[in-house]
């Protein structure tokens, strides 16, 4: 919905014309982001979420009750729940917690050793979006992902976690780093750096047995956002990695400020009458360079696009981190990576590959893509389902193969009722243009080409 009007000024012909992109029609008012939550955990050492719930206009949901379910999958496919010290699933309780003022819900997750995959799944139970009767209706929001493990070099049992405050950080802080290990080793060296911008802007190491934690200062540079990176050297001289991002508060050191005095020099309001003349205060740091400009606010009222704001410049200068995601990776080399550190090691020991570009320049095709292949893999070889599942996450978005195989197939079905439960001539007829270009002579005995040639 997109309400708009316009309006023709008389005296000059002048038209204009405005439209409101805010009005939103929607499922549910709340969306969940989990974007601030790491895509791997270390196998046997704790793991935190962080995930912000916000009402659809972008701002934040408040107080909100959430229910967290948190399950995860071990190497003999036992399922076990992980919200406190992990038990059995049919024992598991559903726990219920409130977003804070900023809308966030943060918990941690106990990760056993043998785990090798975690499913989290977090539902608002507001009751005024539940509307009982013939046909319940529920337009509270749900968001539920899959969290892989972190792979350690050789398929060893080295790991390392660090973890910050949950909080906005504010220069001249001065704030603890924890440093998990899954071995309690006391001869190592943990060795700490931190990125901000592009730069490096510290450095440090200590012997384990010698620190609880690291102790870091908040300095200029990491405003507004900045990167830790934490390692030691483990057995068979193999690099054990972590990092994390945090925030700081989006603020200047000197803080200008200008107002209007009269001729005695006493704060005269926003607003004075023409002819009267005033005089501005300007309070800075002694020797700070201070433009002003004068606008008719009739100009920003009708067009304020390029006026520059505090939000604005803190956003640009976001613009210069080098990494990408909340932290952490698939592997050290990964750590590094999204950490948007190169590393150049002589004897090999850490393959951190070239960056392709300043900033990230990870493919979203592409990530679709491997997320498709994987959820691809429950089917095994049964064409039909894997057919049915990509063309119905093509066609209907996302959830899993069997929601998405299934309503592609009941969409089939209206359009082709004499379809069968096997692949047939009528499905092929979805993939025909496809069939001419590979110039297959037996469609359904090539579907596997076919769905390659889909995917890529």
């Amino acid at each position: 919905l997109v309400p708009g009007d316009h309006r023709i000024e008389e005296a000059t012909g002048h038209f204009e014309n405005a439209s409101d992109t805010s009005v939103k029609i929607v499922n549910s008012p709340y969306i969940f982001s989990r974007e601030r939550t790491v895509q791997y955990f270390k196998k046997g050492l704790p793991f935190q979420v962080k995930t912000e719930l916000k009402y659809t206009n972008g701002r934040p949901a408040p107080l909100v009750p959430v229910r967290v379910v948190a399950t995860g999958k071990l190497s003999d496919n036992t399922l076990v729940s992980l919200r406190d010290e992990p038990h059995n699933i049919n024992d598991q309780r559903e726990i219920t917690d409130n977003t804070d003022r900023q809308g966030e819900v943060n918990f941690n997750l106990y990760v056993p050793i043998g785990c090798e995959e975690i499913t989290v799944n977090l539902v608002t139970f507001d009751q005024d979006l539940i509307v009982r009767g013939a046909e319940e209706m529920n337009s509270n929001a749900e968001l539920t992902f899959v969290l892989r493990p972190y792979e350690s070099p050789e398929n060893g049992n080295e790991y390392l976690v660090i973890r910050t405050p949950d909080q906005v950080f504010t220069y001249g802080n001065t704030f603890t780093l924890d440093l998990f290990l899954e071995r309690q080793r006391i001869d190592i060296f943990i060795h700490v750096f931190v990125i901000a911008r592009g730069k490096i802007i510290h450095y440090g190491s200590d012997q384990v047995g010698n620190i609880d934690g690291y102790q870091i200062t908040v300095t200029p540079e990491m405003i507004p956002s900045a990167r830790i990176v934490a390692y030691f050297i483990g057995e068979n001289n193999h690099i054990i990695a972590d990092s994390v991002r945090i925030e700081v508060r989006r603020e200047c050191l000197n803080q200008v400020t200008v107002g209007l005095v009269d001729i005695d020099r006493r704060p005269f309001g926003d607003n004075a009458e023409p002819n009267i003349p005033v005089q501005f205060r300007i309070a800075a740091k002694p020797g700070t360079d201070v433009s002003l400009i004068a606008v008719d606010k009739a100009v920003l009222l009708l067009r304020d696009f390029h006026r520059l704001t505090s939000k604005k410049m803190f956003s640009t200068m976001d613009t210069q981190d080098t990494g990408c995601g909340p932290g952490g990776g698939r592997t050290s080399e990964h750590i590094f990576k999204n950490a948007g550190v190169t590393v150049m090691a002589s004897d090999g020991s850490l393959n951190v590959g070239d960056r392709e570009g300043i900033h990230c320049v990870a493919d979203a095709n592409s990530r679709r893509r491997r997320s498709l292949e994987e959820l691809l893999e429950e089917f095994d070889n049964d064409e039909r389902k894997i057919f049915a599942c990509s063309r119905g996450h093509r066609r209907l978005g996302s959830g899993s193969c069997n929601e998405t195989s299934e309503r592609f197939q009941r969409l089939a079905r209206k359009k082709f009722p004499e379809m069968t439960e096997d692949v047939g001539d009528e499905l092929i007829e979805f993939l025909s243009p496809a069939v001419r270009r590979l110039r297959v002579t037996n469609p359904v005995s090539e579907i596997g080409q076919i769905l390659q040639l889909l995917l890529n």
